[in-house]
């Protein structure tokens, strides 16, 4: 495993989200290490909702590895992968996958105590600063219904953040969004990632998107997924490949 790499994939098939036998990407070897922000884009159906679960042991690979802090996470125990999957937060892309049946408070109530056992009261009071955080704690008794999917982001990323992690990855976070809210995500994310989660280290961001114009002062590394592969590229030509900064498609 490349030193210090909190996540790291070699040789990897990786498969489609819903067809678990095809490989939608080739030949992955990619290393996420402490702290690191990275951009990932690519068209429509290009792979980038599952280059993601991969990295983040949601979906296994057709084949290769994933090394998940050390571990090889598909040869351990179901208690070790859960051990490891709680060290990593997943926002999924449009509304976060809330739970519809539960209010905006629930929906953080619900993973706090079942990933620390608190009692409920400490739960709550948890989960409202989480929400304050977000600036969403006038929603917490709301159905995710009734608000807007790029509230229910902003939801998804509090839940997501329920217990420290030391890996986020965020699925197209930015799609829709109008220039002050790319903002407030961008500025969040930045001090998100700058401060320390866990005792081993900074949080390390890892976000899909369209376009990289939004995320190129933002990241300090970039790839893109092109014709079934991976690659790689330097700031200079990610800030090319972006074209005009105004193009947001996020």
């Amino acid at each position: 495993m490349t030193e210090s790499a909190h996540i790291e994939l070699t040789g990897v098939e990786v498969a489609h989200e819903t067809q678990r036998t095809s490989a939608v990407l080739h030949s992955v070897d990619w290393a996420i290490k402490p702290g690191e922000r990275w951009a990932v884009s690519g068209k429509r159906s290009s792979g980038k909702t599952s280059l993601l679960y991969t990295g983040a042991g949601l979906i296994a690979p057709v084949t290769g590895s994933l090394m998940t802090f050390g571990q090889a996470y598909w040869q351990s125990s179901e208690a070790e992968k859960l051990k490891l999957g709680r060290r990593i937060g997943f926002v999924f892309d449009e509304g976060g996958r809330l739970f519809a049946h539960m209010n905006i408070l629930e929906n953080l109530i619900l993973p706090l105590q079942y990933h620390t056992e608190c009692d409920h009261y400490t739960a709550r009071q948890r989960a409202l600063e989480l929400l304050a955080w977000v600036e969403l704690e006038a929603a917490a008794s709301l159905a995710p219904a009734r608000l807007a999917t790029a509230l229910r982001r902003r939801v998804a990323l509090a839940r997501a953040l329920t217990q420290p992690v030391e890996v986020l990855f965020l699925d197209a976070p930015l799609v829709g969004l109008p220039p002050e809210d790319v903002q407030w995500w961008l500025e969040l994310l930045s001090g998100l990632s700058n401060r320390e989660e866990t005792d081993g280290g900074p949080v390390s961001i890892v976000t899909s998107c369209f376009n990289l114009s939004a995320w190129l002062d933002w990241a300090d590394h970039f790839a893109v997924l092109h014709d079934g592969y991976l690659q790689p590229v330097s700031d200079s030509e990610a800030q090319v490949m972006s074209g005009p900064r105004s193009d947001n498609r996020a």
